[in-house]
């Protein structure tokens, strides 16, 4: 639209608020943190292999709850 992405950010606040705590941290580690997967791991206290299938999953679950929300 032509809002700038402003209904893109809001339904990615909204969807992350849903998402379970270790997969909303870890999502924000990676991209508001800009830390690396092993970083990510050891934030989370898992292995670099968990925390990538982690956020594969996470952002899977973020890209399907913005699809319903049509955007």
């Amino acid at each position: 639209g032509n809002d700038e992405g402003e209904s893109y950010k809001a339904a990615l606040r909204d969807c992350l608020k849903t998402m379970a705590d270790k997969a909303r941290r870890a999502v924000e580690l990676q991209f508001v943190a800009e830390q690396s997967r092993t970083d990510i791991a050891g934030a989370l206290g898992m292995d670099p292999e968990g925390a990538k299938s982690l956020l594969r999953r996470a952002k899977e679950q973020l890209r399907k709850c913005i699809e319903k929300k049509g955007l």
